[in-house]
């Protein structure tokens, strides 16, 4: 059992001393290279259509992040979100739109304000709109946000973070009042409810990407980078591993 135990710790710190390599190797590229080619994301190429809409009604653009935390399980989808968050807030900053973030746990509460600053100090001043923190309680926060984009008559909905089935109640009064609705999470079980609820989604490991999309900043397109080569290097230890396996050169 020592054995073993042993052997998964060295695996693990191997595949981070690779990773680190590679995202040494990406950062290098980029600054050498300027940005890569990446594929087209529909939704957020949705967002910054429905961004500049809002901009020109001069309506509000409600973000919400999910019912996740920063320092739990749900922390990279929460800083998915946050990431999001500050594309919209700096935007809001610069063409004064209104910016309406909602949040249900304290320590991304604090996140989003640490966002709005940087916005400020992008944009030169503090973008319009407001930061609620309305309930830890997941029926209780989605019923916060409904009210919070119908009082407030937010022209569109940005949903990417960690969710659980409160997606659903929010998705499904976007849809009905015909707010414009860009979605995103990570969790099996809620994707159906993204997909049925909304045109522009982030299925998956999308939501990692958007921070790469968004702010075509060079440390957050060489991370992209280097998870993609990562993946790339795992698929084919994987595939090496089972044909060595089926001709005996390892054993079982």
């Amino acid at each position: 059992m020592d054995l073993a135990m042993d052997l998964s710790q060295k695996v693990g710190l191997a595949l981070a001393l690779v990773f680190l390599l590679l995202l040494y190797a990406s950062r290098l590229e980029v600054k050498a290279r300027g940005s890569p080619p990446l594929r087209p994301l529909r939704a957020l190429e949705s967002l910054r259509r429905a961004l500049n809409r809002a901009i020109e009604s001069g309506k509000p653009v409600h973000v919400s992040i999910g019912t996740g935390s920063i320092g739990e399980r749900d922390t990279a989808e929460s800083m998915a979100g946050l990431a999001v968050l500050g594309y919209v807030e700096e935007q809001g900053s610069y063409y004064r739109t209104p910016v309406l973030s909602t949040f249900a746990t304290p320590s991304t509460l604090v996140a989003a304000y640490d966002a709005r600053r940087k916005a400020t100090e992008a944009g030169g001043t503090p973008p319009p709109g407001r930061i609620y923190f309305l309930a830890p309680q997941k029926i209780a926060y989605a019923a916060g946000a409904s009210e919070v984009i119908k009082d407030e008559e937010a022209q569109v909905n940005v949903m990417i973070g960690s969710f659980g089935y409160e997606y659903l109640l929010l998705g499904e009064m976007t849809e009905h009042r015909g707010i414009e609705h860009i979605g995103g999470t990570t969790d099996p079980r809620v994707l159906p409810f993204v997909y049925a609820s909304s045109e522009n989604y982030l299925l998956g490991e999308e939501i990692f990407a958007a921070n790469a999309y968004l702010s075509s900043n060079p440390g957050a397109l060489a991370s992209l980078l280097a998870q993609d080569r990562m993946r790339t290097l795992l698929a084919v230890l994987i595939v090496v591993g089972m044909i060595l396996k089926s001709l005996g050169v390892i054993g079982g």
